[in-house]
């Protein structure tokens, strides 16, 4: 005997986003969930909710290029690191 609540024809598939807007990986999220959502006809309701991704970030906004760079390079500091260790 299955004890899982099902979602009945009326009621739509509650869908909660967690995304920050300059997140291209939420866009590409979304776009592929929003595909899935098209192609089954399912019905649904999203809620969206903000998360921000770097709250230290200036008014005037940082190169992109820099930040992934200093990124690279900790990444790549913590992987010797952790293969010395």
């Amino acid at each position: 005997m299955e004890h899982s609540k099902q979602l009945s024809s009326e009621q739509p598939l509650r869908i909660d986003i967690v995304s920050d807007v300059v997140c291209p990986w939420c866009v590409i999220g979304y776009r592929q969930l929003a595909e899935a959502l098209k192609q089954t006809n399912t019905e649904h309701e999203i809620h969206w909710h903000p998360f921000e991704l770097n709250p230290n970030m200036p008014s005037e906004g940082q190169n992109c290029v820099n930040i992934l760079w200093r990124n690279m390079v900790r990444a790549s500091k913590n992987l010797m690191l952790a293969v010395l260790d």
